[in-house]
């Protein structure tokens, strides 16, 4: 969307906005899960960022939240806290500049990189993370958030990827170009771990390099018509994320396919030191 500016927040006015997009798009029913106006007067402030979007008629259509961290040995990251876009301009690239932008105002902060998390089983969230910005997936971690009171979450755990985005990487800069790699052609022949009808055995083998995990196209579907069927596959997505994890797999891409049957699939590959 060419007629979308994207700002930084500036005053009272911005920060309410952007208070108010959390309640449009998350619907959260308890004022703590809200991400505060002093939290993002203070973030926006002190090191890490907080950006506005825009539509042509100066309408708040989507915000970004990050604070400034800082690791063990004192090397200091953006945590991306929330990234929202209003449901009626979803789907049109709003999120995909909103990053765009934090990424330009993190690295003229000296910032080079920015952590977050996303669910899993979100298949739009992990084409998005993954394919198109090309962060790299560090770790599952389970109910991260305890529970929320978003109706989106459908009462779960808050089970999460946390991943990491190497901002002047290679394979960063390389995905944000255009450039994802073509691996279409090698699906065929990858191990499967989970089976289109839902979640199967755990007894899959780790001896394969490549590995292929079939996740479901729109799981908030299923959430709202079997919540017994999503919580088994959130059960299963956590044994074989963390066992793939601890045999020395990574994360590599995520696929979604139309034919001859719409497929979300996340790829990992082993790690051979």
């Amino acid at each position: 969307m060419s007629d979308v500016r994207i700002r930084r927040a500036e005053g009272l006015a911005d920060i309410h906005a952007c208070v108010d997009l959390q309640r449009e798009v998350w619907k959260f029913t308890e004022p703590e899960h809200i991400a505060a106006p002093p939290l993002l007067i203070l973030g926006n402030r002190y090191g890490g960022c907080v950006l506005l979007a825009e539509s042509s008629d100066g309408k708040a259509i989507g915000f970004s939240y990050a604070l400034l961290c800082s690791e063990p040995d004192r090397s200091l990251f953006w945590w991306s806290h929330m990234t929202a876009v209003a449901p009626a301009h979803q789907g049109k690239s709003v999120g995909f500049q909103l990053k765009l932008a934090q990424r330009k105002e993190a690295l003229s902060e000296g910032i080079d990189r920015i952590c977050w998390t996303f669910d899993p089983l979100q298949a739009l969230n992990a084409h998005f993370n993954i394919r198109k910005l090309g962060t790299r997936v560090l770790r599952y971690e389970a109910n991260i958030y305890g529970q929320s009171s978003s109706p989106l979450h459908h009462g779960m755990p808050t089970d999460r990827l946390l991943v990491e985005w190497n901002l002047e990487s290679p394979a960063v800069v390389n995905r944000l170009g255009g450039a994802a790699p073509s691996i279409r052609r090698v699906l065929d022949g990858m191990a499967r771990i989970t089976a289109p009808g839902g979640p199967n055995s755990h007894a899959f083998s780790l001896e394969e390099k490549s590995l292929v995990l079939e996740i479901p196209t729109d799981i908030n579907t299923i959430r709202q018509t079997d919540p017994e069927s999503a919580r088994n596959w959130q059960r299963t997505l956590e044994q074989v994320f963390n066992r793939c994890f601890r045999s020395g797999y990574d994360i590599i891409d995520f696929l979604r396919i139309e034919e001859p049957r719409p497929q979300a699939l996340y790829v990992l590959e082993r790690q051979i030191d």
